[in-house]
């Protein structure tokens, strides 16, 4: 026997080539499957299948991150406008939306978004490249325009995924500098100097 998954979006259509038992066949429609777009929560056994079903998907994700709570009507516009982009890029990405209210800690802490000072914003995720992206707090007046800029600058690689990095030195040594993943491409892309980059892990004295 063989199982097929015709789709309208980008894959067209998907052939299922593992065990034909549950577990298998559920993960790998999960992943081949868009969800639509909703509310990311854990706070119900159907919010936290939705929230299942988001990140099994293999698609690009994008989350609107937003303080308070879905009773806040001053989120009703941010989440209009998120919802004319989920239309918008269907078949090129995922899109949900969370409110600080009720978050799920583990993605505030994977995009390191800062609830005091970043929101609201969006994060996304590449799950091909485990590439994560955060954009700049989002302004009222400007959220439709910041909010393409990302998404659209995320899909065809004009914005930057976040580097994993200790933090910038704050003092340097005159000749030779450390450089971190914030700033290693701000050192070497310098277009007057030649650079030798010594690359080790500093968890790792051995590498050095």
């Amino acid at each position: 026997p063989a199982i097929y998954l015709f789709s309208e979006e980008s894959e067209g259509l998907a052939r299922y080539s593992g065990p034909l038992v549950d577990t298998a066949l559920t993960d790998w429609l999960l992943r081949h499957v868009s969800p639509a777009m909703d509310e990311l929560s854990l706070s119900s056994p159907a919010s936290q299948q939705y929230a299942t079903h988001f990140f099994s998907s293999k698609k690009t994700k994008f989350i609107l991150c937003l303080p308070g709570s879905a009773d806040d009507v001053s989120n009703d516009d941010a989440v209009s406008t998120w919802t004319r982009f989920a239309q918008k890029y269907r078949g090129k990405a995922i899109f949900s939306y969370m409110f600080t209210a009720n978050p799920i800690v583990d993605v505030i802490d994977y995009f390191e978004v800062d609830v005091k000072k970043d929101l609201p914003c969006i994060v996304a995720h590449h799950p091909g490249h485990d590439h994560r992206y955060k954009s700049w707090p989002l302004r009222g007046q400007h959220l439709h325009r910041d909010s393409y800029r990302f998404v659209d600058g995320v899909l065809t690689g004009r914005i930057p995924k976040i580097a994993r990095s200790e933090a910038i030195p704050k003092t340097q040594r005159l000749m030779v500098h450390k450089v971190v993943g914030k700033n290693v491409q701000e050192v070497v892309s310098h277009p007057h100097k030649d650079v030798v980059l010594a690359v080790y892990a500093s968890h790792q004295p051995a590498s050095k």
